[in-house]
C-alpha cells in the first residue's frame, strides 16, 4: 500500500508487480483505525494460505515508497525464505534497470545498507535458483543456513559454527556480510524427464572432466561479500524435480569441481 500515490495497492510476486490498482479508502488517516490482513473487514473472502510474515513500516510524511525501500524488504524475504527475485520488478519486461537512477537494479539482492550483495546484471546467465546466507544487524536478518525452494534446489549451504537460523550465534560473518549462489538451470528437465544430465565432452571446455569422470550439466556461480568463514556444501541427490542420475565414474562417487579462475 502506498497512501501518496495515484495507485495505492500493489501485489508482487517474487519482486515483481503482479497487480496494481488505485484504492482510496486503503488510506488510515485517523488516529485509529482496525486494519485487516488475510480477508475483508466484513469477515468475507478469507485469504486461503499460509503467511509466513508480515512487515509494516512508515516513511516520512508525504513520502511514498521507492523501487529502492520496497527492493531491501524483497531482499530481506528472499533471502530468507530462498525466493528467487524477478528482473523486472516494475512489469515493463526491461530486465535489469534502475527505475529511480538509485544504484540498485531490478533483480539485485540488498541489504538494509542498500549494499548489493547480488548483482543481477554481473551474474547473467546464474539467475535461476538464487539463496544464500547473509548477516545484517539493523535489518534484523542472520540467516547462516539456507536452501532455494525452487521445486528443483537441490544445494543447502550452511556456514559452520555459526549457530542456527532461529539462534545465530557468529563467529566468522560479521555485519553486512553475505555468500549468495545461483545456477545457470541446465537440464531440469533432460530426457529421461526430470534427470540430470552428467556429460564428457573431452575438449576442454567448462563441462569437461578427467577420464573416467562426468561432470553435472549445471553449474553454480557463487558471489561473496566480505568473507563469511568456512561453510558446508550438501547435495540431495534424490530431489524428485532434479534427481542426479547412477553415476558410473572411476570410484562411484561425487565430488564438486571449482572453476579456480572463474
Amino acid at each position: 500500500y502506498d497512501a501518496g500515490a495515484s495507485t495505492d495497492r500493489y501485489i508482487y510476486l517474487d519482486g515483481k508487480v503482479d497487480f496494481s490498482e488505485a484504492e482510496a479508502s486503503l488510506r488510515t488517516t485517523t488516529s485509529s483505525a482496525t486494519n485487516y490482513i488475510g480477508q475483508s473487514a466484513d469477515g468475507s473472502e478469507d485469504f486461503d494460505g499460509r503467511i509466513a510474515e508480515i512487515i509494516v513500516y512508515s516513511a516520512a510524511s508525504g513520502a511514498t515508497n521507492t523501487e529502492a525501500e520496497i527492493q531491501k524488504i524483497d531482499s530481506y524475504l528472499a533471502i530468507k525464505y530462498g525466493i528467487t527475485l524477478s528482473g523486472d520488478n516494475n512489469g515493463d519486461t526491461v530486465l535489469g534497470s534502475a527505475p529511480n537512477g538509485n544504484g540498485i537494479n531490478e533483480g539485485d539482492y540488498v541489504l538494509s545498507t542498500g549494499a548489493v550483495v547480488w548483482d543481477y546484471s554481473a551474474r547473467t546467465g546464474y539467475l535461476s535458483d538464487v539463496f544464500g546466507i547473509a548477516r545484517d544487524d539493523a535489518g534484523a536478518l542472520a540467516q547462516v543456513k539456507s536452501r532455494s525452494m525452487e521445486a528443483d534446489g537441490i544445494v543447502t549451504v550452511e556456514a559452520e559454527s555459526e549457530g542456527n537460523n532461529v539462534t545465530a550465534s557468529f563467529a566468522d560473518i560479521a555485519d553486512l556480510e553475505a555468500l549468495m549462489i545461483g545456477n545457470d538451470n541446465e537440464d531440469a528437465n533432460a530426457i529421461p524427464a526430470g534427470s540430470a544430465i552428467f556429460v564428457d565432452q573431452n575438449d576442454n571446455s567448462v563441462d569437461d572432466a578427467p577420464t573416467g569422470y562426468q561432470v553435472l550439466n549445471r553449474t553454480w556461480l557463487a558471489s561473496q561479500t566480505g568473507d563469511v568463514g568456512t561453510v558446508s556444501i550438501s547435495v540431495d541427490s534424490n530431489d524428485v524435480d532434479f534427481d542426479l542420475p547412477e553415476l558410473f565414474g572411476a570410484d562411484g562417487n561425487l565430488y564438486l569441481v571449482i572453476d579456480a579462475d572463474g
